[in-house]
């Protein structure tokens, strides 16, 4: 599997952190696109921090390309994937709305 990662943005309005990743497999037959985006309370809560940094925003993306790697041929059941990581149930939903609206 192939997997080419665009920047980590950071969107302040939204408090959210997000990115694509264009993933394909190895004979490029198949492809798909994830994209991601985590608020910036869930880091908070995962590091038990009060402060960002690059470091552990690197940290934490590098775990969810792991969890999407170990999908293996399944991740290409769909066109495109969303990964949205907040807090509550509220948050989750806003994070897919924001993706599908500003980011897709």
């Amino acid at each position: 599997m192939k997997m080419l990662q665009e920047k980590i943005k950071n969107d302040d309005l939204r408090d959210t952190y997000w990115t694509r990743v264009y993933i394909s497999s190895n004979d490029e037959s198949q492809k798909t696109k994830l994209l991601i985006c985590v608020s910036h309370e869930y880091i908070f809560s995962l590091f038990n921090t009060t402060e960002l940094d690059e470091a552990k925003i690197n940290q934490w993306f590098e775990g969810v390309i792991k969890k999407w790697e170990l999908q293996e041929e399944t991740i290409f059941n769909k066109e495109i994937n969303f990964d949205i990581y907040a807090n509550t149930l509220e948050g989750r939903e806003r994070g897919l709305k924001f993706l599908k609206e500003n980011v897709l």
